[in-house]
């Protein structure tokens, strides 16, 4: 394999260590939104006692479904932000954390999309899976079939943020979406081994972390989720330097 994971997660932990103001900002703005997402933000949990009118709970239900939205938007430009800030840093231009600010709303709408062309086919399969399941049917072949696309999918364009946002000029959405499928060719099994660091293994850990209970141990899970997500933002973006350093093959998908 034409990558050395190994060596990749050591110098993205060299690198968070030695910038240490940046990755504790980055961690501690990651952490405020997660205990205001926990805390402040309504949610469609309504106690036996407290049943109310069912027009009352459905506008319960849309305040809930509109202020995750607003926090999953939060979340995006913060991780938008920390990877300018990375590539500020590499540059030598870094001044401060919110120095990249005017860059990070510049390009959140196409973030935005290009995020929502990776996941939409698997956010699809998986619905259908969920439906199959609540219905106690078996999973369709067509259902197969669409998942293992959403996968094949996901997989191949799992770099298209850092394509659009470490590429210099900054490339159009068509453009970055033909570059990152271009740079997928023949490197399938490398992208996956990517996707199982930085999506699988946190996914993992936040499973394996997630069933404290009480206010010190929410903030524990909060601290190491956000720690995870700073750590793997850097290892991502120092892994697409590399990547991007690999030829492009020709005429294969």
């Amino acid at each position: 394999m034409p990558i050395n994971f190994q060596r990749l997660l050591q110098e993205s932990w060299n690198f968070m260590r030695n910038q240490a103001n940046f990755s504790l900002f980055g961690v501690g703005l990651l952490v405020i939104l997660q205990l205001i997402g926990i805390y402040f933000l309504p949610t469609s949990t309504i106690s036996q006692d407290n049943m109310q009118s069912v027009s009352s709970m459905k506008d319960i239900n849309m305040l809930a479904f509109a202020s995750s939205i607003i926090w999953a938007v939060l979340s995006i430009w913060v991780n938008i932000l920390l990877i300018l800030n990375i590539k500020s840093i590499n540059a030598g231009q870094y001044r401060s954390f919110f120095s990249n600010i005017g860059g990070a709303l510049k390009g959140f709408l196409p973030v935005i999309f290009l995020n929502l062309i990776m996941v939409m086919p698997l956010a699809f399969a998986s619905s259908l899976s969920g439906v199959s399941v609540a219905t106690g049917n078996s999973l369709p072949i067509m259902g197969i079939v669409v998942m293992v696309l959403g996968v094949f999918i996901f997989v191949k364009y799992s770099l298209v943020t850092y394509v659009y946002l470490v590429e210099s000029p900054r490339k159009s959405i068509s453009e970055t979406l033909r570059l990152t499928w271009a740079m997928s060719r023949a490197k399938m099994k490398l992208l996956s081994v990517f996707c199982g660091i930085t999506y699988l293994l946190p996914l993992l850990i936040n499973l394996l972390i997630g069933q404290t209970n009480g206010d010190i141990g929410i903030l524990v899970v909060q601290i190491v989720g956000s720690f995870i997500n700073v750590f793997m933002v850097i290892f991502s973006f120092r892994f697409y330097q590399i990547y991007r350093e690999l030829p492009i093959v020709q005429g294969k998908r």
